[in-house]
């Protein structure tokens, strides 16, 4: 991705992501500002609101050109176009968008059973406490 580098945070084992505010340019679903929490089967949970930012994380941790997923899929993933909502991306990656709120919580719930549980922004707009 290009231009601003992407504002990256770690939420450890103990800390709580208490909320975050409205990333530049992202998407609102009627009016209500949307988020992403995407994860695989047990290593890495992300949250962002830009679907470009989740690629580049999930495609840094992959090893094989063929794992490599595109904002297409993710969208598609998100928005039902082929695939239900929350299904699995190349086998490996559920991606589900809810409620900038609610995607705060559900990542909050989600992240202790995650090796690595990272906050993914383009500006610095994430509250982390403990």
């Amino acid at each position: 991705m290009t231009g601003t580098p992407p504002c990256v945070v770690a939420v450890k084992r103990g800390q709580t992501l208490k909320r975050m505010t409205p990333d530049y340019h992202t998407r609102t679903k009627s009016g209500t500002q949307m988020a992403y929490v995407c994860h695989d089967r047990g290593e890495n949970l992300f949250l962002s609101q830009k679907l470009p930012l989740l690629r580049d994380a999930i495609n840094a941790t992959v090893s094989e050109t063929s794992d490599r997923v595109t904002v297409t899929a993710l969208y598609n993933a998100v928005s039902g176009v082929s695939h239900t909502d929350g299904s699995m991306i190349k086998h490996n990656w559920s991606c589900t968008a809810y409620p900038l709120v609610d995607a705060v919580a559900v990542f909050s719930r989600m992240q202790n059973g995650y090796d690595f549980a990272l906050v993914l922004t383009s500006k610095p707009c994430a509250v982390i406490s403990g």
